[in-house]
């Protein structure tokens, strides 16, 4: 599967060329890794799996809450900055992340 991601010249290319460095061997690893396996946390290895899952679990419920009822609002709350790191990668990760203001 190739997503399509903007290059930075604001055209659309897939992802084998987009903002990957062709220097960086890390971010290489890291996205290969993701392709083999689908799991986000080749992504972000300095995040654990319950973190990010849970993360996920509460944009989910944020997500479900506004969907489900016409003017509801939802707050997604970080004790600390890694929490709202987490919250960050999910918001984005799950394509949520401008419909909760993240």
């Amino acid at each position: 599967m190739t997503f399509n991601l903007p290059a930075s010249d604001g055209t659309a290319k897939g992802q084998e060329d987009s903002h990957v460095r062709q220097d960086d061997p890390e971010i290489r690893r890291r996205i290969s890794r993701w392709h083999s396996t689908g799991d986000l946390g080749a992504l972000w290895p300095d995040f654990t799996t319950v973190e990010l899952y849970g993360a996920h679990d509460e944009v989910y419920a944020a997500t479900r809450a506004i969907l489900r009822e016409p003017g509801a609002t939802a707050t997604l709350e970080a004790a600390t900055d890694r929490r709202a790191a987490a919250l960050g990668i999910a918001a984005f990760a799950s394509g949520m992340g401008p419909l909760l203001g993240w």
